[in-house]
């Protein structure tokens, strides 16, 4: 009786072992590498574009600190920071923006697209770097789909990104090839 639970132990062990080997195996062969290196090539943080000292008064509910510390790098105390603010006006496209960012920055792109495709479908000064991080954070998610539809729309606008979207568009991967 004990040799068979052993027995059973054991066949139980390798098999979950297997199970967890061939998960991985998935995870690293579904990873496209050039998808990761398009990511990297294109992606800089966004600098603050606001230098005036009283910026965090343009949003409420942050207690002044969340642009500095975006600006230290300290992406997650900002993150806290400016979720903080999106309770105050949750429609505001500045916090919006740099909360995707951060999040970004801390490689949670799911969550940076939440908040940039939001800040992407505001009217502001705002809209064009959100809708450019947005199609970085698909990206980086693996969404390459939803990167494709987003580069390609803003290849068809009149935007500071365009000439990079067009490039990421016409680069040898795939997923983001423009069809001739």
């Amino acid at each position: 009786n004990k040799c068979k639970k052993r027995k059973l132990s054991l066949i139980t062990a390798i098999a979950a072992s297997f199970l967890i080997v061939a998960i991985f195996s998935y995870r690293m062969w579904d990873m496209d590498p050039q998808h990761s290196e398009l990511f990297q090539k294109y992606y800089k943080p966004y600098y603050n574009v606001i230098d005036d000292p009283q910026r965090d008064s343009s949003v409420p509910g942050d207690d002044g600190s969340a642009f500095q510390l975006y600006d230290k790098g300290e992406y997650d105390n900002a993150i806290v920071s400016l979720r903080n603010a999106l309770m105050a006006n949750p429609n505001n496209a500045e916090a919006l923006l740099y909360l995707g960012l951060s999040y970004l920055a801390v490689n949670q792109p799911d969550s940076a697209a939440l908040y940039l495709n939001k800040g992407s479908q505001q009217t502001s000064t705002f809209t064009d770097p959100a809708e450019w991080y947005l199609g970085l954070a698909y990206l980086r998610a693996g969404k390459n789909e939803m990167a494709k539809e987003v580069f390609t729309e803003i290849s068809g606008k009149n935007s500071g990104y365009r000439n990079r979207a067009e490039s990421i568009l016409l680069k040898p991967v795939r997923v983001l090839r423009v069809p001739l």
